[in-house]
């Protein structure tokens, strides 16, 4: 099962890179709770909108490596941004319930942004 997971929380983020919001909206779970280093949100909705945000602000997103077991998938990647910040290298650690993900819990240096 959680080679699945993997697979999905991959082509989440393909389409996240790809700055697809249409392809990224079916792997959400519609209580989807998102944990970051700026905040939480919780539901469809609102994350959603942060999402489409964060896709205005990069300009390229590289997925290095994922990994999984059970319910959860862990990917790594990086993420390109405009000068000043440069390469963020990011982690999410993602849940997944009926097949969704309903929890991204994100990790990087927020340290560029201050």
């Amino acid at each position: 099962m959680s080679t699945n997971h993997i697979a999905i929380g991959e082509a989440y983020y393909t389409a996240m890179g790809a700055k697809d919001i249409t392809s990224l909206v079916k792997y959400i779970h519609p209580e989807i709770k998102f944990v970051g280093p700026f905040g939480e949100s919780e539901g469809k909705e609102a994350f959603l909108k942060s999402a489409e945000g964060f896709m205005q602000a990069f300009k390229k997103l590289t997925i290095r490596t994922a990994c999984g077991e059970g319910d959860q998938a862990m990917l790594v990647y990086d993420v390109e941004c405009p000068s000043p910040i440069g390469n963020i290298r990011s982690a999410a650690l993602m849940n997944f319930r009926n097949e969704l993900i309903c929890r991204i819990e994100l990790f990087f240096d927020a340290h560029p942004f201050r």
